[in-house]
C-alpha cells in the first residue's frame, strides 16, 4: 500500500482595518495628529485614499468600503461565505486525490477531509447545480493526481491563489461522464429511441449523435448497422458510418443509416461556459432489430456511446499559476465497440474549463479533446473490435477504435477531435456490415483576466476575455 502525505494547513487571515478610532488605545488619551513644523498652518488629513496600500490590491480600492475590490467569479456569488473561506488547502499524496462532486467528499489514500463542498444553483439559471469548493488558497504539488467524478461540474474558488503543479483530471472513463458531462447513447434493442440525453440549455442546446438506424434482412436475423454519432460541444461531433450494403454468403443486407454528428455550441463567445455545464455524450451504434432474437444476447448490441468531459471552473481573487508539470484535462470518453453484428458506439465530446482570475500564469497543459468513435462488429462472435480511446491531455487526437487484421465487415471507429482540427467520420458503407462510431468534437476552454497570456498550451485554442467582475 502507498503511503500518503497530506498536507491541510488552516491559514487564519488578518484582514487590514480600514476603521479610524479616535480615542485611541483603551485607557490612554487620544494623540494629537502631527501638524509639522511651527508656523506650518496647512490642515491635516488621515490617509484614506491610501488605505490599501499595505497590500496589493489588483482591482483597485473601494472608497466606500476602504478594502480592495474582490473577484466577483462567474456562476456564482462569494459575498454569503466570504468571510469562511480561510482554509489554505495543499494536496499533496502518492495516493490518488479522489473529488466527488455527487456525493460532496473528497478523499486521500481512504480517509475523508473534513472540508464542506455545498451544492450551489448557478446564478441565473434554474435547475443547473455545482458543487462548490471555497477556500483561502489552493495548492495542488507536482505528482499529486486529484481525478473529479460526480454527476455535477466542480467550481474551486479561492479568495487569494490557486498553484496547480499536478494533474487534475475531470474526464470521461469511456461512457462514464465527467463532473456535469453528458452520459452518451445506450445501444439495447430500443437504439432507435434511446440516443442518450440531451445536452447543453435553452437556445445552445448540444444534440447528441443519434445511434445507427437497424435493417432486418428479409426474414433472417442478419443485419447492417450504423456507427453512433460523436457527441458536439466546442465543435461538431463526426456522424458515424453507414452500414452496409453487405453480403452474409448469397444474402446481400441493405444499408442502416448512420448515427448523425452532435451540434457544436460550447464555442459560442457569448456563452463564456456561464453557466457551467459540461460535454456532450454520443450516440450508440445500431443494432439487432427488437423483433430478433439476437437482443436477447447482450455481445450482439451496439456499442454504447461515450460520456461527455467534465466541467471545471477555476476563479482567484490574486492570481492562478500552472506550472510546467501541471495538466488539467477534461477529456470526453471513446466510444464502445459494437457487438459482433453491430455498429460502434461515437466518442464523448471534450468538455470545459473556465479560469479567471487577475492574472493566469500557464505554463502547463489545458485539453477538452473529444473521444475516438468505436468500432463496428466483425460478424464473429469469438473476435471482438476495439471501443475509441478517451480524449488525452495533449494535441494529439484519441484514436477510434479499430478491427483485427482480416476482418471485412466491421468499420474502424472515428478519431476524437484535438487541437482546431476536426472529428472524423466513422468508417462504413459498401462491404462494411458494422459501421464504426463517429468521432467526438473538442470541448471549450474561457479564460478570462485582464492580463490573459499568450500562446497557452492548450487543445483547444482558448477563448479570451478580458472583463472581471468586482464586488
Amino acid at each position: 500500500m502507498f503511503r500518503h502525505n497530506l498536507r491541510l494547513s488552516l491559514a487564519l487571515i488578518l484582514l487590514t482595518s480600514c476603521s479610524f478610532d479616535a480615542s485611541g488605545p483603551a485607557g490612554l488619551a487620544p494623540t494629537k495628529p502631527d501638524l509639522g513644523p511651527v508656523g506650518d498652518k496647512s490642515v491635516p488629513t488621515l490617509d484614506v485614499e491610501n488605505f490599501c496600500a499595505a497590500q496589493p490590491c489588483p482591482f483597485g480600492c473601494d472608497s466606500e468600503e476602504k478594502r480592495c475590490l474582490r473577484l466577483l467569479p462567474s456562476n456564482f456569488d462569494p459575498r454569503p461565505l466570504y468571510d469562511q473561506a480561510t482554509t489554505d488547502l495543499v494536496l499533496s499524496s502518492s495516493d490518488q486525490v479522489l473529488i466527488d462532486t455527487t456525493s460532496g467528499t473528497i478523499e486521500v489514500g481512504g480517509e475523508f477531509l473534513q472540508q464542506s463542498m455545498p451544492l450551489i444553483t448557478q446564478l441565473g439559471v434554474e435547475g443547473y447545480r455545482a458543487r462548490l469548493l471555497a477556500l483561502n488558497s489552493l495548492t495542488i504539488t507536482a505528482d499529486t493526481v486529484v481525478k473529479v467524478t460526480g454527476s455535477h461540474p466542480l467550481i474551486l474558488y479561492a479568495r487569494d491563489s490557486i498553484t496547480i503543479m499536478g494533474l487534475l483530471d475531470a474526464s470521461a472513463d469511456g461512457v462514464v461522464p465527467g463532473p456535469g458531462g453528458r452520459q452518451g447513447g445506450v445501444g439495447d434493442s430500443d437504439v432507435e429511441l434511446d440516443h442518450g440525453e440531451i445536452c447543453g440549455w435553452g437556445s445552445r442546446t448540444g444534440g447528441e449523435g443519434n445511434g445507427g438506424k437497424l435493417m432486418k434482412a428479409f426474414s433472417t436475423d442478419l443485419t447492417t448497422d450504423g456507427g453512433g454519432g460523436g457527441g458536439g460541444w466546442g465543435s461538431r461531433g463526426a456522424s458515424g458510418g453507414p452500414g452496409g450494403p453487405c453480403t452474409f454468403g448469397f444474402i446481400v443486407v441493405t444499408v442502416a443509416g448512420a448515427g448523425g454528428g452532435g451540434d457544436a455550441v460550447g464555442n459560442d463567445e457569448n456563452y463564456a461556459l456561464s453557466p457551467l455545464l459540461g460535454g456532450c455524450g454520443a450516440g450508440a451504434g445500431g443494432g439487432p432489430d427488437p423483433g430478433t432474437a439476437l437482443v436477447a444476447d447482450p455481445i450482439r448490441l451496439g456499442g454504447n456511446g461515450g460520456g461527455g468531459g467534465g466541467a471545471l471552473q477555476l476563479s482567484a481573487g490574486t492570481r492562478i499559476t500552472m506550472a510546467a508539470t501541471a495538466i488539467i484535462t477534461v477529456g470526453g470518453g471513446g466510444g464502445e465497440p459494437g457487438g459482433d453484428l453491430a455498429g460502434g458506439g461515437g466518442g464523448g465530446s471534450g468538455g470545459s474549463i473556465l479560469m479567471e482570475a487577475p492574472t493566469l500564469d500557464i505554463n502547463g497543459v489545458l485539453a477538452a479533446n473529444g473521444g475516438g468513435g468505436g468500432a463496428g462488429g466483425s460478424a464473429l462472435q469469438d473476435v471482438r473490435a476495439a471501443g475509441g480511446e478517451d480524449g488525452g491531455s495533449s494535441n494529439v487526437a484519441a484514436n477510434g477504435g479499430t478491427i483485427p487484421p482480416g476482418i471485412v465487415f466491421g468499420g474502424y471507429g472515428g478519431d476524437g477531435a484535438a487541437a482546431d482540427g476536426d472529428a472524423h467520420v466513422g468508417f462504413g458503407g459498401p462491404g462494411v456490415c458494422n459501421a464504426g462510431g463517429g468521432g467526438g468534437g473538442v470541448g471549450s476552454i474561457v479564460l478570462i483576466s485582464s492580463t490573459v497570456p499568450a500562446n497557452v498550451p492548450a487543445s483547444p485554442t482558448p477563448t479570451l476575455l478580458f472583463q472581471l467582475q468586482t464586488w
